[in-house]
């Protein structure tokens, strides 16, 4: 029987298998992918099909790539650039009939729909990139093939919890931005080689340990959810090069000097921290430092602080005292502090030579400004 002809019907009966990955050693690479993409829009299957709306041989496929028997090893749809939104109407994805054989999948910001089952990729998959459909289902991370070191799952319709355990020895990259994951989540138990997690933008809640993280952890994005609680930062990696925790109801003291040596963006923007800020301490490699709309309060000492900060963005707090811009670091491109209760006068003859913004609006200062000696970077 002609394959296209009987794609729905057989679709309709296995879609939704509860069975583990099935063994396809019979089906042809060719007949595995005509199933992976037949229910995709007309547009994109008109890419893959000649002028008699057979299929191509999957040699011909554009995106995909093979290893040297043939097999293919690559799927790469991804788009060129990222759209200011998803696309619409693109089709249905069924990942579970991916031949075994392939080790990267690239779909990001396609606009498909489909259903996630971890445990049904391929056996060799190392790279899993869908960043941008529709995809529903749960990320069940001990489920996925053993081999997998990047997972990039952010933007799509994802649901349910999230546990991630040691199990799981090669994944280094997780991305599941932007979802509807929710509950606790457990950082003490991530397998040693993450190094790149980012959960924002979800719900997840409760309350949140960071002395526990992978050593070799660099990125950590856990902003725009509903964790709450003081947040302790002693005992983080000393790897760790950007730390997100903005958007969330996190309270208590930042205490900025526990943060790690080799930090050098930080965001805490839009929770409800209180307490003094020391800045001085900052970590030596710090270049962006932002702390908005919180409960900050104290003064604020600006020297000296690290040599590399190029944006400091503390506006929307309750500091007070006078302000000393004679000193700042010299790379500085951005100093925000409006929205505070700083008083008293302010020089400006002594900026950074390369400085592009000053904001120091709706505070109590007075006295008079001289900008005749600002530098000519800075903006109007």
């Amino acid at each position: 029987r002609n394959l296209e002809m009987a794609l729905p019907l057989y679709l309709t009966l296995q879609s939704d298998c509860p069975l583990g990955r099935l063994d396809y050693d019979s089906m042809s690479q060719q007949a595995l992918m005509e199933m992976v993409v037949g229910q995709l829009c007309a547009s994109f299957l008109a890419g893959l099909k000649d002028e008699n709306v057979h299929f191509l041989n999957i040699a011909e496929w554009v995106g995909t790539y093979h290893n040297d028997d043939g097999t293919i090893r690559e799927l790469a749809w991804s788009t060129e650039v990222e759209p200011p939104e998803k696309p619409h109407n693109q089709g249905t994805i069924c990942f579970e009939w991916l031949p075994d054989t392939i080790t990267e999948v690239w779909l990001t910001d396609r606009g498909f729909h489909g259903v996630l089952h971890c445990g049904k990729l391929p056996k060799l998959l190392e790279q899993f990139h869908v960043k941008g459909n529709y995809l529903r289902g749960s990320i069940l991370v001990d489920e996925l093939p053993p081999r997998v070191s990047e997972a990039q799952f952010s933007n799509n319709d994802l649901t349910g919890r999230l546990k991630i355990t040691s199990k799981h020895q090669r994944l280094m990259l997780l991305y599941v931005s932007q979802n509807f994951l929710e509950g606790s989540f457990d950082f003490t138990s991530l397998p040693a080689t993450v190094e790149d997690l980012r959960l924002d933008g979800n719900r997840f809640e409760g309350s949140v340990d960071l002395s526990a993280l992978p050593k070799k952890m660099i990125f950590l994005d856990i902003g725009q959810n509903k964790f709450q609680g003081s947040i302790s930062l002693e005992g983080m990696p000393q790897s760790l090069v950007r730390l997100i925790i903005g958007e969330c109801t996190f309270s208590g003291r930042f205490a900025i000097e526990d943060l790690p040596d080799g930090l050098e963006y930080v965001d805490g923007d839009n929770n409800q921290l209180i307490g003094s800020l020391p800045l001085t301490k900052l970590p030596p490699r710090s270049i962006h430092f932002r702390c908005t709309d919180n409960e900050l309060s104290g003064t604020l000492d600006l020297y000296p602080l690290p040599a590399s900060l190029q944006k400091i963005v503390l506006f929307g707090n309750k500091f007070h005292g006078s302000l000393d811009l004679t000193q700042l670091p010299p790379r500085l491109e951005t100093l925000s502090l409006g929205y505070n209760r700083f008083s008293g006068c302010i020089d400006l003859c002594s900026l950074p030579e390369g400085i592009k913004q000053l904001f120091i609006e709706d505070c109590d200062l007075s006295g008079p400004l001289d900008f005749n000696n600002v530098p000519a970077s800075l903006e109007e």
